[in-house]
């Protein structure tokens, strides 16, 4: 979904990552499909997922990471 995302911006916006419209549509797409998959992904949690914890904690990890990487 992110490589789709990412895919439609460049068609609408060019290539050109410095370019503020191309810049503030990344990081409202992106906050939006970052802040969806982790609704998604503590729903999953919470109706019936095996080891609750450890799923959680590896996806927070995941997300922190991906985060750390855009800033």
């Amino acid at each position: 979904m992110d490589q789709m995302i990412e895919n439609l911006l460049h068609c609408v916006y060019g290539s050109d990552e410095n370019d503020p419209k191309f810049a503030f549509a990344y990081a409202q797409f992106m906050g939006l499909l970052e802040q969806t998959t982790e609704d998604l992904a503590k729903g999953y949690t919470e109706l019936g997922a095996d080891n609750k914890a450890v799923s959680f904690e590896r996806l927070q990890r995941q997300a922190d990471s991906e985060r750390k990487q855009t800033q």
